[in-house]
């Protein structure tokens, strides 16, 4: 009898040790978000050294939980021209994208056991932003003048894409990235090919939807990209002009929500347009 009691008071002690611990990691988090925020608002500011700190903040107290937070602080060191840091913190990004690759992956492979569905398990997102990341790191080695490593990081860069764009997925966006890497790599015919191929695909999306921002915006970003700088100009005056119908929407407070949401992307193409025009 006092061994089962002794086994139920073990058990009672690791349910609340263990309940207390998730308690305690999700305060952590809940502290790395309200600074997250804040790098985030600091870097809009200007406040670049704040927002490195803020990033940092975030990242101790949440190591693995925002794995954005190690892009973003990369991308502040490389304006700095911290080379060694910045390709520090995009290594561990690109680990990061590896791991949530393999989670989606084994989600898909339980799903399929089970017969069940709803779980996110595209990864061809997480392939890109590993892509991406290899390639701000290709350019840090190339700065230090590492150019050896500089040129085996482009191949494995571009090897993402291309594995994206040959296997189904060649949309505009992983074009006019692949596009990015063969102009860093000095290749400006393939990357203006990219470009075109990639303004092609958003000419078709704007032609049934007129009034996707997110695609006008891409499309002037590509047109800049081949010194089409009237036709940009043009795309982000066109973003300008879009009005939401409430009568197009269901729920109140999605119309609000995206009218919001459009209200701040106006908000950035007029600063555009203000650089733009200058």
């Amino acid at each position: 009898m006092e061994a089962f009691i002794s086994i139920v008071v073990i058990v009672i002690i690791i349910i609340i040790v263990n309940s207390v611990h998730k308690k305690q990691v999700e305060q952590k988090k809940e502290k790395a978000i309200v600074f997250r925020k804040s790098a985030l608002e600091n870097e809009k500011k200007g406040n670049l050294d704040q927002a490195v700190i803020d990033y940092t903040q975030s990242i101790e107290l949440a190591p693995e939980s925002y794995r954005e937070n190690y892009m973003e602080r990369g991308d502040l060191y490389r304006r700095n021209e911290k080379f060694d840091l910045a390709i520090a913190d995009y290594t561990k990004y690109v680990d990061l994208e590896r791991k949530e690759i393999k989670r989606k992956e084994y989600l898909a492979g339980a799903a399929a056991r089970l017969g069940q569905s709803g779980y996110d398990t595209d990864t061809h997102f997480n392939v890109c932003s590993i892509a991406y990341a290899i390639l701000l790191r290709a350019e840090m080695y190339e700065k230090k003048g590492d150019k050896k490593i500089a040129k085996a990081e482009y191949k494995k860069s571009l090897d993402n894409y291309n594995d994206l764009i040959n296997f189904g997925t060649s949309n505009a966006f992983f074009l006019a990235c692949r596009g990015d890497v063969y102009a860093y790599m000095g290749d400006n015919v393939k990357a203006m090919s990219d470009y075109n191929e990639a303004i092609w695909k958003c000419d078709k999306i704007i032609a049934e939807d007129p009034a996707d921002d997110s695609t006008l915006r891409r499309r002037s970003n590509l047109y800049l990209k081949i010194g089409n700088k009237d036709q940009a100009i043009a795309d982000l005056e066109s973003i300008l002009q879009i009005k939401l119908n409430k009568a197009d929407y269901d729920s109140l407070v999605y119309y609000t929500d995206s009218v919001e949401s459009l209200n701040k992307v106006q908000d950035e193409v007029r600063k555009e347009l203000e650089t733009l025009k200058q």
